[in-house]
């Protein structure tokens, strides 16, 4: 399940109290504006999703990190 996908960043904390969960899931990830020419993933398997094929890909989107950050405007992931 690619969407599930999530960085684990840690947390923010503003007047006392948290702002963030401290994690960026790919949902949240492809709302971003990024303005990046590079963005590196360095993890062990992090960009092994591959695409579907078939008459179920469509409904079946398997977006994980690497199309998040594309879809995002990050330039090369």
């Amino acid at each position: 399940m690619p969407m599930l996908s999530r960085l684990t960043l840690g947390t923010a904390v503003v007047d006392g109290g948290p702002q963030a969960d401290g994690e960026l899931t790919v949902r949240e990830l492809v709302d971003l504006r990024l303005q990046a020419e590079l963005v590196i993933l360095s993890a062990c398997r992090s960009g092994l999703a591959a695409p579907l094929t078939g008459p179920r890909a469509p409904e079946l989107r398997r977006t994980g990190l690497v199309e998040g950050f594309l879809l995002a405007g990050a330039r090369n992931v």
